[in-house]
């Protein structure tokens, strides 16, 4: 995670969707989305996020702001070997 840039990027449909935190390099490479989606519960979708902050407990908050089901999504601070923070919870 040192040194690499987070961005959120919001909109688009199906190939072209990139509603999710991504990873860039120092560089500016590509290297993916920052939040494993496959993580996420049934019906729970990435949806214009916007903000992203790590808390003081290391976690990553994300405000995901879609009309009437705005939330803030709390993910694991430490990636996993691929590079994605897996879903933890709604932050309430």
């Amino acid at each position: 995670m040192a040194g690499l840039w987070y961005v959120s990027f919001h909109g688009g449909e199906g190939r072209h969707e990139w509603n999710n935190i991504h990873r860039f390099s120092p560089a500016g490479e590509h290297l993916g989305g920052a939040l494993d989606r496959e993580s996420l519960p049934k019906g729970l979708k990435l949806r214009e996020p916007r903000g992203f902050r790590f808390g003081p407990d290391g976690d990553l908050y994300l405000a995901n702001a879609y009309k009437d089901r705005s939330q803030i999504l709390r993910f694991h601070g430490r990636p996993d070997g691929e590079g994605k923070h897996a879903f933890r919870g709604v932050f309430t």
